[in-house]
């Protein structure tokens, strides 16, 4: 470890003493004391740091590390305290720090792909500077996404393919030069690439591990991929979403997966004598994760580095921890990266924002982070996080830093890195700003009238800083603000030109049946028609450029953007009210003949929620109009939703339907979903009404009243929308009590949209 400067110089300048516990003494002072734990052995990657004031005629800034990567740490902790200005370099005189990480792996996942939205427009340059930046904060683990491992990176762009190949390995060279852990993300859904035939393997096949060919040409592609990057210290092959084989053979796939992680394990180890394969088990069934923890507990394979916890695991962490051999570590996943569809989405999230915004929006959420992070983390070894970009850069830092040290405040954290990345003088006023953006997200989006106070805070520091304009941290907070506003005003333009056009349909009567649908079907085009908030939304265009050019954020198709990714500025003008379902419904009134016909229609519009005397009406995808959703566990307590009904969005399959079907009440994996009413009338008839907005394929749902009398059997369920009716027995009413569970079987979950319990007179 070089040494940088010694208290042995001459002269009266300061001097910064950088050290291992091996070297210090050759920088001319006493051993420095570095962590140690309860035995006195060295704690890795922990160091000391302080000003010494004493032992020269000027300061000695002394950083010593247990080892050099310990050293590179606290490098990182002093850039961190250091305050910066022109002419100055300043260390605070009382600095002293000795300091360990809580954790011992401290990674996030950088995949050079192209559904990623900005790691595939970096060079080698861009890479290393954002490594460097994670570094700071006490990264020492990245996790690559080398191609021939997901779909996304093999479909036509074998260009693309070639580039990632020598990009991965330049990667594993640069990031293993630093003394940072290498790990791979390999999924074993490989497709043959033309050129690369094999067997009886075809172009674009995507191979099965259970042939012969199959295995061989998965196993070929391993030890190519070994083969060319210098270091690799961890494999991770996930069970799915991707990597599941669905095809017969594979049917028990933990089984066929073990014995091809057992093959793979044999190549990864000729190339890398040390390095672990890792598993997840994502989307496995629950019988096949108890043989995947059977088998490890019997077998104890010496390659197996543990398990992966990530999006789609089967069990709750604690669960996991404990049913999984205490010899094995549980590495964390966590989806730091997403906001709807995945794991820790935002809560209650409002309809506006997840149409708009959508899965991969700038997403700095400290408080919430922390909570997760410090509620899960401590049954883990540390976290590799799942990123697909830089939109969720403060979510990576504050990640870092609490796995170093989990009891650090959440603001604190968003403050050094305002400090750090923006500078001295608008650093705190820029952390405001996030700390602002996670707020906006609270709660109903038409009563938040804090998001028009966040845009103007953003606008004014970016006013009095112009020198930020290029810093594209600040430009990608600046893009989150304009655009949280510019949905709000979307949003209440929406629903002020929804109103109008039930004022006219109101006044059927009066006017009769098809000038009051001519008249809504006009207010409705106008109001579709009517441009809002074009102001904000030409800045919203202007900034998406400008991050394509600084840090190559895909945030529109015409920059490169994916569906369903971060393509926002395609989606400003999703629809925020149900114009589009009222219009499709008043076309087929007007195509009837009977005036009588038409106003029953038009009725039935106006009244679509009212369940009738003594109904109830539950749209259950939205916060407010859910009062007999129950909620088996406080989602604080369960933030993967394993345990408790969650709330998902349909972006795309749906629209054009009513917002009530976009957005709907589901539960995963561990819980069923469930609705209880009380008070009901004890001699009463009830008739259930059901919205399903479509299931995935090969979902089964079966539905129990009062967990005894069924009224649907486990049954297929469709793809698309459908509407279902149940009598209930007058027996299960009796008491004046209704629980309803739906279960479900194959699939993801069971979903409902809304639900009438209407009572027949």
């Amino acid at each position: 470890m070089p040494l940088v400067g010694s208290v042995s110089e001459a002269g009266a300048a300061p001097v910064i003493v950088l050290a291992t516990r091996d070297t210090v003494e050759q920088a001319g002072i006493a051993a420095e004391a570095v962590p140690s734990d309860d035995n006195g052995r060295p704690v890795p990657d922990g160091f000391a740091l302080k000003v010494d004031l004493e032992v020269r005629q000027a300061p000695t800034v002394l950083v010593v590390g247990d080892d050099a990567r310990g050293a590179l740490f606290g490098v990182g902790r002093l850039l961190r305290e250091m305050r910066y200005g022109e002419c100055l370099l300043e260390a605070p005189a009382e600095l002293s720090v000795l300091t360990s990480p809580r954790y011992p792996l401290r990674g996030h996942q950088l995949g050079y792909r192209p559904r990623s939205n900005t790691y595939d427009q970096w060079d080698l340059r861009q890479f290393e500077q954002y490594i460097r930046d994670l570094v700071v904060w006490g990264l020492n683990a990245v996790e690559l996404i080398p191609p021939q491992s997901s779909y996304d990176n093999i479909s036509d762009k074998t260009d693309f393919q070639a580039r990632a190949w020598e990009m991965n390995a330049r990667l594993s060279e640069l990031i293993g030069e630093y003394g940072l852990e290498v790990h791979a993300w390999v999924p074993v859904n490989d497709k043959v690439i033309p050129g690369t035939e094999f067997g009886q393997l075809k172009a674009w096949e995507t191979v099965c591990p259970s042939s012969k060919d199959g295995r061989e040409y998965i196993l070929r592609n391993r030890h190519r991929m070994f083969s060319e990057m210098p270091y690799l210290h961890g494999l991770f092959v996930p069970a799915g979403d991707p990597g599941r084989c669905p095809c017969e053979k594979c049917a028990h796939w933990s089984k066929t997966l073990i014995g091809l992680c057992e093959d793979i394990a044999k190549v990864l180890l000729q190339y890398h004598p040390t390095a672990k394969l890792w598993i997840s088990d994502q989307l496995l069934t629950q019988e096949e994760v108890d043989y995947l923890y059977q088998w490890v507990e019997r077998e104890r394979p010496a390659w197996l580095g543990g398990l992966v916890y990530g999006p789609s695991s089967v069990e709750p962490l604690p669960l996991a921890r404990e049913h999984l051999s205490p010899r094995y570590p549980i590495r964390f996943y966590p989806d730091i990266t997403h906001t709807v569809r995945c794991q820790y989405p935002v809560i209650d999230w409002d309809h506006a924002y997840a149409l708009v915004e959508g899965r991969e929006v700038s997403n700095p959420r400290p408080l919430w982070m922390k909570h997760v992070h410090n509620l899960l983390s401590p049954y883990t070894c540390g976290t590799i996080s799942y990123s697909d970009g830089a939109h969720d850069d403060v979510n990576k830092v504050l990640w870092t830093a609490l796995d170093w040290e989990p009891t650090r405040d959440a603001r604190e954290v968003v403050e050094e890195y305002g400090r750090y990345f923006i500078g001295d003088k608008y650093g705190e006023r820029f952390a405001e700003g996030i700390m602002r953006l996670e707020k906006n997200w609270e709660g109903p989006l038409a009563k938040n009238e804090s998001v028009e106070d966040t845009l103007e805070y953003w606008q004014a520091l970016e006013t009095e800083a112009p020198a930020l304009a290029g810093n594209w941290r600040f430009q990608l907070g600046l893009f989150r603000a304009i655009l949280d506003a510019f949905v709000r005003r979307r949003l209440l333009a929406d629903m002020e030109v929804e109103e109008r056009a039930y004022v006219e349909l109101r006044r059927a009567e009066e006017v009769g049946a098809e000038a009051a649908l001519r008249n809504a079907m006009a207010v409705l085009a106008e109001g579709r028609a009517r441009p809002v908030a074009s102001d904000l939304r030409q800045r919203l265009e202007q900034l998406a450029v400008a991050l394509k050019q600084s840090i190559g954020m895909k945030l529109w198709s015409k920059l490169g953007a994916e569906p369903e990714r971060a393509d926002v500025i395609d989606d400003l003008d999703q629809p925020l009210n149900n114009g589009p379902w009222l219009t499709a419904e008043m076309e087929k009134l007007l195509a009837l003949d009977s005036e009588e016909e038409k106003k029953a229609g038009i009725e039935r519009l106006l009244h679509w929620e009212d369940p009738g005397p003594g109904g109830f009406y539950d749209d259950l995808g939205n916060p407010e109009k859910q009062p007999h959703l129950v909620f088996q566990k406080p989602i604080a307590e369960d933030p993967g939703r394993l345990e408790t009904a969650a709330q998902e969005f349909d972006r795309n399959a749906l629209a054009g339907g009513r917002l009530s079907w976009r957005r709907y009440a589901c539960a995963f994996r561990k819980a069923s979903l469930l609705m209880r009413y009380e008070g009901l009338d004890k001699n009463a008839q009830y008739l259930l009404r059901v919205t399903y907005p479509g299931h995935r394929p090969g979902t089964s749902v079966r539905l129990v009243a009062n967990e005894r009398w069924e009224l649907q059997p486990l049954t297929p369920m469709s793809q698309k929308l459908e509407q279902r009716e149940y009598e209930i027995p007058r027996e299960a009413t009796a008491s004046g009590v209704l629980e309803l569970a739906w279960s479900r079987q194959g699939g993801r979950c069971p979903a409902v949209a809304e639900v009438w319990l209407i009572k027949k007179q």
